[in-house]
């Protein structure tokens, strides 16, 4: 490229400049050494610039940021609203690699000094003709690298490992010495957190289950990498490239089961919207209602639709709210379990209580040196009793909103001195049924059709793609009507 003297720039406004630097890849970032390299380029261009009798008036940096990517260079669009007299850049391409970013630069008719590349001025022609055709050259090199790279790219696809990048948390980085390639095996001391968080998150025991917001300040870390982390297949095996999802070779590591990875995704879907500030489950068979391609939970947004892949079913949420309310009333209508000696949530509760105090006590005997293996069964037999009595707890929950239900009901269709019913509220009482479960909170019917409504909904278009089975369903005896039985 020809230089161009110094002497020869016309005016003393051009040696007025601001300094631009720029590295694709900053390997540094990170570390005590990140932007290292930029810092290099700024003390050559500096140190050009007072060779050359050039004033220096500000210097913009973009590090770890590529020139031909699709992604706007913040330094870059900076340096063009600051409309400069003149660039001063370490070469060229440090300040554009495509044509187009070339042609905003002449659009400014100014000359742009280079460290080690020589001068252009940009305002005449031939200048002009001579960067166009560097950064053509340029283009075409970057074209020729992402074609080897995309060819490199297949082969590891080919052979079902993860592309190359950055060091996913709780796998190990590529090592050239010991032919390890990047996220094929575990790290042995992050690894095991990465376990613990999907374990955590998917425990079946509220009280041993934790938050999301609770491993972000344990570790650290913002709520959106903790969301990101548990929602990353690769860590169950399942790679993605290209938007394609393939199952990665025997040889990588898996951190989780397959199995504890749907379940964790179950529980991000469910809970996950509900988990802001001020936010609540608002629409009944949000969570609870399943997709019938996946089964994952159909969450509402607007409409009812599996989070999981866009593609499976969507369904109104009004049309799948009123069927699921008939339902109920049907569940509610065919109730027999209407004794208050069946609710005994009271004596549960105290069970509990005493369980956790049993547990203390066998904790206090191990630590005042105790064998562990005389404690282990007692403590094993307290751990499945609580299991069942809290299953056993949240049914008689259940139970206990629909008797005070059927409770309210009879007093609004019995006459309160005959006590007997009466015909024409006992032709409304359908409707009654319905009026009262649709007053109550939100999640008290949740509840209700969570104990007894199974509800999937299917691909394709209809009524019939909503199905919904009942999971206790009594037969009522032969002859006797719905209001016999409860009026009985």
């Amino acid at each position: 490229m020809p230089l161009v003297r110094m002497e020869d720039m016309a005016t003393e406004k051009m040696k007025n400049v601001w300094i631009y630097v720029r590295l694709s890849y900053d390997k540094k970032k990170g570390t005590a050494q990140e932007g290292a390299t930029v810092k290099r380029q700024e003390d050559e261009c500096k140190a050009w610039a007072r060779d050359h009798g050039l004033t220096v008036l500000g210097v913009i940096r973009d590090n770890d940021v590529s020139a031909t990517s699709s992604k706007p260079r913040k330094g870059f669009e900076e340096l063009l609203k600051k409309r400069p007299a003149a660039i001063l850049v370490w070469h060229q391409d440090r300040l554009v690699r495509k044509t187009k970013d070339l042609e905003r630069i002449i659009e400014l008719g100014i000359p742009v000094y280079s460290v080690t590349g020589g001068t252009l001025d940009l305002s005449t022609a031939q200048h002009i003709a001579i960067a166009r055709t560097m950064t053509t050259w340029a283009a075409y090199e970057g074209e020729h690298r992402d074609e080897r790279q995309r060819a490199a790219l297949d082969e590891i696809h080919a052979n079902r490992e993860p592309v190359p990048g950055k060091a996913r948390f709780g796998y190990l980085g590529a090592d050239e010495k010991v032919g390890r390639r990047v996220n094929c095996k575990v790290d042995p001391e992050t690894a095991p957190v990465v376990k613990a968080m999907f374990e955590s998150i998917a425990h079946k025991d509220p009280a041993r289950r934790r938050s999301i917001n609770s491993w972000a300040r344990e570790l650290g870390w913002p709520r959106r990498r903790v969301c990101d982390t548990l929602s990353n297949p690769a860590y169950a095996g399942t790679l993605t490239r290209r938007d394609v999802q393939f199952e990665a070779a025997e040889h990588v590591d898996r951190i989780v089961t397959q199995e504890l990875f749907d379940q964790v995704q179950d529980v991000l879907a469910t809970h996950l919207h509900a988990g802001r500030p001020g936010g609540v489950v608002r629409h009944l068979a949000s969570g609870i209602a399943r997709c019938g391609v996946c089964g994952g939970p159909m969450q509402f947004r607007n409409n009812y639709l599996c989070l999981r892949d866009l593609s499976h079913p969507t369904v109104k949420g009004e049309y799948v709210d009123k069927k699921v309310t008939a339902e109920i009333v049907n569940v509610l209508l065919a109730s027999e379990q209407d004794t208050a000696e069946t609710v005994q949530v009271g004596a549960l509760e105290a069970r509990l209580r005493k369980i956790n105090e049993e547990e203390a006590g066998w904790a206090q005997a191990q630590a005042a040196g105790m064998n562990w293996t005389l404690i282990a069964p007692h403590v094993k037999a307290l751990l499945s009793e609580r299991q069942r009595l809290q299953e056993e707890r949240k049914n008689l929950m259940a139970a206990s909103v629909r008797q005070r239900l059927l409770a309210e009901l009879r007093e609004a269709v019995i006459d309160p001195v005959t006590r007997r019913a009466s015909m024409a509220a006992a032709g409304e009482l359908r409707n009654e049924v319905r009026r009262r479960f649709e007053g109550l909170p939100i999640e008290e019917r949740r509840e209700l059709v969570t104990e007894h409504l199974d509800i999937v909904v299917h691909p394709g278009r209809g009524p019939g793609r909503v199905q919904i089975t009942h999971k206790i369903f009594v037969e009522l005896n032969d002859g006797v009507t719905v209001e016999e039985e409860l009026f009985s």
